[in-house]
């Protein structure tokens, strides 16, 4: 999954790191290390690609149909922003692609 976000209201200063946090199937938030909202291409790009295999496994449990939520803040030199609003559509479990059976020759 590729999750893009805009850029927040900065208050006039540059955004040092971004929080990207991730529904798990009990409704908490955590985050992953596949989306690192401290790396400086993460800040630039205000983008981070996630594997299906993540949200499908612990401690998000995602299944067929559920909503891959997410939801971010931002920080500046005056502190973290609130947090934002989780989407709320666009982001279904549909299918994971399964293990490749061995070749017959």
């Amino acid at each position: 999954m590729i999750l893009t976000w805009q850029e927040p209201f900065n208050n006039y200063d540059t955004i040092l790191e971004y929080l990207i946090e991730f529904r798990e199937v009990d409704g908490d938030f955590s985050t992953t290390l596949s989306c690192d909202g401290s790396m400086q291409s993460t800040i630039n790009t205000r983008t981070c690609t996630v594997a299906l295999s993540v949200f499908r496994s612990t401690p998000y449990s995602l299944t067929y149909g559920m909503l891959v939520a997410a939801r971010i803040k931002s920080r500046n030199q005056y502190g973290w922003s609130a947090v934002s609003q989780a989407n709320t559509g666009d982001a279904i479990i549909l299918t994971m692609p399964a293990k490749m059976s061995i070749p017959v020759y």
